[in-house]
């Protein structure tokens, strides 16, 4: 029970922060990593031969971490501040999460996690597969696979995994159900059903207006400014 001024609820039932639901998540996976890794497998899309043993990472700056402690003279290469939200590192593979909560993926990131792809095997050498992993609410999967939305998940080849779906697996955790419902900003201000791929005609223009945006937006950027 929270206090008065939650009106009794607890935090958990309050937070909107994505850092705060990927941290829970890092605390359940470390318990049993290759658990999580078999759920992945399952519901993920990720190839079967993937093995550990694991390390398990959260907010990981691999860049910065990595190149300091090994390659100190390449680290004005790569962005000190790129974080992965959990990362998994094997022998032979890395997974990489990227997890959104009430936001969205953006085709602007989806060139941000293409490049972390081939930078990541750049440091390392070709023998280091790089897996992608969306997650994110199934409401949002539902709306993009229902409209369309282009290049925004096109780096993770298909492979992600529901808030939902990993609540349920870790025993429905409070922190973990939260990040399920906390993605309510349009174009889907509804809750999540099961016939949620039959989106309604208002949601579908209100996601091509955003689309629309969105890409205006890439234009403008790569306009340059009149010479003075």
């Amino acid at each position: 029970m929270g206090p008065s001024y939650f009106n009794g609820l607890d935090w958990a039932q309050i937070t909107r922060e994505e850092r705060a639901f990927c941290a829970e998540l890092e605390r359940r996976v470390r318990d049993d990593v290759d658990d999580f890794v078999d759920l992945l497998k399952h519901k993920a899309g990720l190839p079967a031969d993937v093995m550990g043993p694991w390390n398990c990472a959260f907010e990981a700056c691999f860049y910065r971490d990595y190149l300091h402690r090994f390659r100190p003279k390449e680290k004005r290469k790569y962005s000190p501040k790129r974080t992965f939200d959990l990362a998994l590192f094997g022998e032979n593979a890395i997974i990489v999460i990227e997890a959104k909560a009430a936001e969205l993926f953006t085709a602007d990131q989806a060139r941000v996690f293409e490049r972390d792809r081939a930078d990541i095997q750049n440091i390392l050498g070709l023998d280091v597969e790089v897996y992608l992993v969306a997650l994110a609410s199934q409401v949002y999967f539902d709306n993009y696979d229902a409209i369309g939305r282009g290049a925004a998940l096109a780096p993770f080849a298909g492979r992600r995994i529901s808030w939902q779906t990993v609540a349920k697996h870790y025993e429905n955790s409070p922190l973990l159900l939260r990040a399920c419902e906390v993605y309510d900003r349009s174009p889907v201000a509804i809750p999540y059903r099961k016939q949620e791929r039959d989106v309604p005609g208002e949601i579908a223009r209100l996601m091509a207006e955003i689309e629309l945006r969105e890409r205006a937006i890439e234009v403008l950027k790569s306009i340059e400014p009149p010479k003075q």
